[in-house]
């Protein structure tokens, strides 16, 4: 009950941010398809460039302070897509735990060191495997040659706004993994064909590099 009306007095964005998102995320949709993406990320990085596509922070987050609409409630039309994506869930989770737990597998087996636990029971479901390395930088330039991008998530620690009272130097295991943390890319458009080309890959990059694994 206190939910519920808690959710009535919540206002929505405007119409115009509602209308927007909606068409960012459909024509991402469409655009990161394996076939449209050669070409459609460059229409993606031009809509971000004129700020029509806008990331999932904006500058004010950065600050640390919200906008008046940080929490609003889904206008129609979103809900609409919401309801249709939530009837997709189980068929999304099941590809996206055999693609992560794959991919975790294969880079255990060649030596990497793996962030996370294998929980038995659970379906792993994220959107990156992240994996330590020795030198990021050299890693990103050789994955990038081969037509993987591997991502960068986590290598900051917490932003310093002293509203956040978070001192780095306290945490010397973040600082450590911060220093040498990537990320595979990992969704559910990648085929079990693609999985085991990733493999093929990550087998090339611990021969090619064995300096990578001691972190």
């Amino acid at each position: 009950a206190d939910i519920e009306s808690h959710y009535n007095i919540i206002g929505e964005e405007k119409k115009l941010t509602q209308i927007r998102k909606i068409f960012q995320v459909i024509l991402t949709g469409l655009l990161y398809h394996e076939k449209i993406y050669p070409l459609g990320k460059y229409l993606v990085a031009a809509l971000y460039k004129i700020k029509f596509f806008k990331g999932s922070t904006p500058e004010r987050e950065i600050r640390g302070e919200t906008n008046s609409d940080f929490v609003a409630r889904l206008g129609g039309a979103q809900a609409n897509l919401a309801i249709h994506q939530f009837g997709r869930f189980d068929y999304i989770r099941n590809i996206n735990s055999r693609n992560y737990n794959y991919l975790r597998n294969s880079l255990k087996n060649s030596g990497f060191k793996v962030l996370g636990k294998d929980i038995e029971k659970h379906s792993p479901v994220s959107s990156r495997v992240p994996f330590l390395v020795h030198d990021p930088k050299t890693a990103l330039e050789w994955f990038s040659k081969r037509g993987i991008e591997l991502g960068t998530w986590f290598d900051g620690n917490l932003s310093p706004l002293p509203i956040f009272n978070f001192n780095v130097q306290e945490f010397p295991n973040l600082l450590h993994v911060a220093g040498h943390i990537v990320n595979l890319p990992c969704h559910n458009r990648i085929t079990k064909t693609d999985l085991q080309w990733f493999d093929e890959i990550i087998q090339m990059f611990a021969a090619e590099n064995p300096y990578q694994l001691n972190v």
